[in-house]
């Protein structure tokens, strides 16, 4: 017979092996949990893509979700970020020359950036 404080270890071993972590904010939010495929992503401005758990390991953003035009454009953005879509931007002032679908992603995040007619 076991008695209920071991059957209680028993079964936090069993949710800490099997369980799954849940994300709050996406599980609150119904527009974070279904997006339509091939769809864009309305904060990346890439493509919704259909994945398997094995699939994400290899996954390739640029490869596979870019679907704007990865020129280079001229921008002007107030506090970039140290990083944003695999582009160091720690060591650049606010004058950037970045991929235009990187110009995307910072529109579609809300940053304060213009593009520069050349």
């Amino acid at each position: 017979v076991i008695d209920p404080k071991s059957w209680e270890k028993v079964i936090q071993l069993i949710v800490e092996e099997e369980g799954v972590k849940i994300d709050e904010r996406v599980t609150i939010d119904i527009k974070r949990l279904i997006r339509l495929p091939e769809s864009l992503h309305g904060k990346t401005g890439m493509k919704v893509a259909v994945l398997s758990y094995h699939e994400l390991e290899e996954f390739d953003v640029e490869k596979h979700a870019v679907v704007f035009p990865s020129e280079e454009v001229k921008i002007i953005l107030k506090n970039p970020p140290k990083k944003v879509l695999n582009i160091d931007l720690s060591h650049r002032e606010n004058f950037l020359e970045v991929p235009f679908y990187t110009f995307v992603y910072f529109l579609a995040n809300g940053a304060e950036v213009e593009r520069v007619k050349t």
